[in-house]
């Protein structure tokens, strides 16, 4: 600073600070702790800390100490509308009172967080959801041919594969198939009698069944209706058998696309990986290795997918799109180099301004320009505003566009 020939340095000051939010806002009272500390040059450290109680009813209370002095406040939350008031006792002088009144808008960054797993949890389940439907249909096919020509032990096989994959409506048709073709097969099949115990049909049947799908490598399959069986038979050493030859073959499957997925996450192979993680969850839903591999590789197919649709819309010039795109893709990868050059050079487009001589040596953007003056003449400000923001999203600064869209929106508001 300076007045006339007297010059003075505004000293420097240090300031850092801690904040620690206990509880959260499921629960009746949740609160903060915080502590600040500052060090002005040339002068003793100056320490601040504070506590506030939050209840649901919106009711807020804090104390806290300010260097030297004791403070005070209480406040009143009502949905966005926020009421607050401090008081600080201060040695020598009157004591301080401060009011606010805060309006809170927009969308909090724990909703926006809940509403970005909301998005990429549906766009999952869409994931899973389209490919149960096509293999459900392709066994549900070959289910009904051979029901048709009545070859009902392939067909029982068949559904039982199916209903791993059904669901709703679907499940019903193929348990009531299922059910009929039993009782067809226990028609044909008397009890049979082993030593002085009797072993029912159902039984000597769902291990044959088993028995099937276990060689077709239907394990799912087959480890579903060798489960069926045991419930006739507790202690039945060819179930024995049966059972242990399905679960190894289940775990040689699930050790070979864990390898494979591994394998390919490391290459940058995401859509491999991903399938393989998937196709060790269809053998065991609960594997903790192909879950978070899972959820690894559907994040990395998601940043590929604003990566590529970010330098879409950058290559044709569309910058707040890009950004948008961008933004999205740094969400899954925060040190993403690509991300951070591209958004540094949307940045230093966005700041060019340019004139109404720039837009029209783009004949594209000039008609577009020219279009929305002729909805605004007609009255139509909606369209006008949406057709010069369209020349906006090339032209981020272009001072007409601007100018017209505010005039546009005054017009609304009127």
């Amino acid at each position: 600073m300076q007045l006339v020939s007297e010059k003075e340095r505004v000293p420097f000051t240090f300031k850092t600070g801690l904040a620690y939010r206990v509880g959260n806002d499921q629960r009746p009272v949740y609160g903060r702790l915080v502590f600040d500390l500052e060090k002005p040059q040339e002068r003793s450290f100056h320490v601040r800390t504070g506590v506030e109680a939050i209840h649901k009813s919106g009711l807020i209370l804090r104390t806290g100490y300010d260097r030297d002095n004791f403070t005070l406040g209480m406040g009143i939350r009502y949905q966005d509308l926020q009421f607050d008031y401090a008081y600080k006792f201060i040695e020598r002088l009157n004591d301080s009172h401060r009011f606010s009144l805060t309006f809170n808008f927009g969308a909090s960054r724990d909703e926006l967080m809940a509403r970005r797993e909301e998005a990429d949890r549906r766009r999952t389940e869409q994931f899973y959801s389209d490919n149960r439907r096509q293999a459900y249909l392709a066994e549900v096919a070959r289910a009904d041919a051979f029901y048709d020509g009545q070859q009902y032990d392939s067909a029982l096989a068949a559904y039982y594969r199916a209903e791993a994959y059904a669901s709703g409506a679907e499940k019903d048709y193929v348990q009531s198939r299922i059910a009929e073709i039993n009782l067809i097969l226990g028609q044909r099949q008397a009890p049979i009698y082993v030593t002085d115990t009797t072993v029912t049909g159902p039984f000597i049947d769902l291990v044959r069944q088993a028995r099937e799908l276990y060689d077709r490598g239907a394990l799912v399959a087959a480890r579903d209706m060798a489960a069926m069986a045991r419930r006739y038979d507790l202690a039945s050493p060819e179930l024995d058998t049966l059972e242990l030859a399905i679960t190894t073959a289940i775990n040689e499957i699930i050790a070979a696309n864990i390898a494979k997925a591994d394998e390919a996450s490391e290459r940058g192979d995401y859509v491999t990986a991903y399938d393989s993680y998937n196709t060790v969850l269809v053998y065991d839903a609960n594997h903790l290795q192909a879950r978070k591999g899972s959820r690894a590789a559907e994040k990395k197919l998601n940043l590929g997918q604003y990566l590529n649709l970010g330098l879409e819309y950058f290559n044709e010039g569309k910058y707040i799109s890009a950004k948008g795109a961008f933004d999205k893709a740094r969400e899954y990868d925060q040190g993403n180099g690509t991300v951070r050059t591209f958004l540094a050079r949307i940045e230093e487009r966005i700041k060019e301004s340019t004139s109404l001589e720039d837009l029209q040596k783009d004949s594209s953007m000039w008609q577009i320009y020219l279009e929305g003056l002729e909805a605004f003449r007609r009255g139509d400000y909606e369209e006008a505003i949406r057709l010069w923001e369209n020349v906006l999203e090339v032209y981020p600064n272009n001072r007409n566009t601007l100018e017209n869209i505010e005039q546009a929106r005054l017009r609304l508001k009127k």
